[in-house]
């Protein structure tokens, strides 16, 4: 929900193209929206940090963005490609991915989990009140890793399922634990 739980959010198809929606949680009518191109762009994860704040990553075509601390109105309509962001040209052109919001020993992070051409996975830690970039670290060196879901552990570190291949060819799971103190080791 945004705001005082006035409104929902989610990402559909509306009016034949991708779009990131807003709609009134009482009547369930379009209150706003953040509009990709066709099929080709779009809002690929998002995290609400505090009423109208979010945490975004979008695409166009095979370039994305990432947007640690933007503003999306829930009243507005706007164009995706409006809302800029930081291009990260290391990112695989089909990658997927993940926004998590972590506290590790009382300051509050945001990172994006996603697939490089390398076949690595990036983690980007930013500071949430910021929006600065914090760190970067790499996932993944001799089989190709995808990143597939993140979860901050009760010790305050990083789980990370991703997918592997085992000899080019045999699918499996793999976590990854990164513990607070290397998160905290990563600021240095």
């Amino acid at each position: 929900t945004v705001g005082n739980g006035e409104s929902y959010y989610a990402n559909a198809l509306f009016n034949y193209s991708l779009a990131f929606l807003f709609v009134n949680s009482g009547n369930g009518d379009l209150t706003g929206l953040v509009f990709g191109d066709r099929y080709n762009g779009g809002i690929s994860a998002v995290a609400s940090i505090q009423s109208e704040n979010f945490a975004v990553a979008r695409f166009v075509y095979d370039s994305h963005f990432i947007l640690p601390a933007t503003t999306l109105s829930s009243s507005a309509t706007v164009s995706a490609n409006e809302l800029g962001g930081e291009k990260i040209t290391e990112l695989a052109a089909e990658a997927h991915t993940s926004i998590k919001t972590l506290t590790v020993d009382g300051r509050n992070l945001i990172v994006y989990a996603s697939n490089t051409n390398s076949n690595q996975i990036l983690l980007t830690f930013f500071d949430l009140n910021s929006g600065e970039l914090v760190t970067k670290k790499y996932l993944g060196s001799t089989n190709p890793v995808k990143v597939a879901a993140l979860i901050q552990t009760t010790d305050e570190g990083l789980a990370v399922l991703a997918q592997t291949m085992v000899a080019g060819r045999f699918k499996r799971n793999a976590l990854y634990k990164i513990p607070k103190e290397q998160i905290l080791e990563l600021e240095d």
